[in-house]
């Protein structure tokens, strides 16, 4: 029997930010009463030949990454005090920094991020997490519930790939199944770190939207949150695409439509743990706001979502600091055998 068809990720995160909006009493313009009348067909093509080709959306060309070796920055390279001057790149213009940005994360080998991220599976929920990565050693990934701070996921991956998944939370909307894996760890297959996770268990259970959020469906989702967090995964979504979208372009800079970055010098939050007072270049796109290293090396510091918008705060630090290799858990379980 064919699938049914499900809304894409894009169409669904869409519809999850407009809820969290409304639980979060952020206050939206819309339209008030009934929505205007369609226009009729013939109306429409009649008066698309008097639309100038001068206003149609066209790509702004793609700035090559620079290689910018940052294989050996450390945090205190990173962080420019207010004594110092900041690199002659801080001068250069929003897209070339961005740039830069792209092609120092490139070279990165270990970097720790930790902060909140939105999650729709199996329902919206904000998480509290922290991540190491590292194109060596591998990945840990922590994540706890914002709500119900006893609420805790892992995923680790091993550094050729091998991915395991520990916590309640995954089989929480089925509960015998939950209580036959309880805290054990289980190996996530590999096809469940490429397909959708709305597509992960057709037969699962119902959750937002009408998604299915079987625990294939909520492991997807967060092993690939977790694997988002690669520096050359970084580099790719950072300021662009959709981490859940990789087919669709993934530079702010080229994107047919998209508004050109805006940059100003700034100072990193007093309560971040690693880059407190440090100068940096402040690049705001779209709905967020994005510090970078004021630097030679402009690797991100600090990543705020602008007023009135959804989405997480991001913190960076511990660039470049060795990370043990990861290994498999002891006893995992298979998905196949539950």
């Amino acid at each position: 029997m064919p699938t049914p068809s499900r809304p894409d990720n894009r169409t669904v995160f869409a519809l999850a930010c407009v809820l969290v909006a409304a639980l979060l009493a952020c206050k939206k313009s819309r339209p008030a009463g009934p929505s205007a009348p369609t226009a009729s067909a013939s109306a429409i093509a009649s008066a698309a030949p008097t639309i100038s080709a001068s206003v149609q959306q066209t790509p702004r060309p793609v700035i090559p990454e620079p290689k910018i070796d940052a294989t050996r920055a450390d945090d205190r390279d990173l962080c420019v005090r207010p004594a110092k001057t900041p690199d002659a790149l801080t001068n250069e213009p929003a897209e070339q920094i961005v740039s830069a940005m792209r092609g120092a994360l490139r070279s990165v080998r270990t970097n720790e991020v930790y902060g909140a991220v939105i999650m729709e599976f199996p329902s919206i929920e904000s998480w509290i997490f922290k991540v190491r990565a590292s194109r060596e050693s591998g990945l840990v990934y922590e994540a706890r519930l914002a709500k119900k701070e006893t609420e805790k996921i892992e995923i680790v991956q091993l550094p050729l790939g091998a991915t395991y998944a520990r916590g309640k939370f995954f089989f929480s909307l089925e509960p015998e199944l939950g209580e036959k894996v309880k805290d054990q760890w289980v190996e996530v297959p590999a096809e469940l770190l490429k397909v959708s996770p709305s597509d992960a268990q057709p037969s699962g259970p119902q959750g937002v939207f009408g998604m299915d959020v079987g625990h294939k469906a909520v492991i997807a989702a967060f092993a690939q949150e977790a694997i988002s967090w690669y520096p050359d995964q970084q580099a790719d979504w950072l300021l662009g695409a959709s981490r859940r979208d990789k087919k669709s372009c993934v530079s702010s800079v080229g994107c047919p439509g998209s508004s050109p970055p805006s940059k100003s010098m700034s100072t990193i939050d007093k309560s971040h743990r690693f880059f407190a007072g440090c100068q940096s270049v402040l690049i705001t796109s779209g709905g967020v706001d994005l510090q970078l290293s004021a630097s030679r090396r402009p690797l991100p510091l600090q990543y705020e979502p602008r007023p009135g918008t959804i989405t997480g705060r991001f913190r960076w630090g511990h660039y470049n600091r060795r990370l043990p290799p990861q290994t498999a858990p002891v006893g995992a379980l298979s998905l196949a055998s539950l």
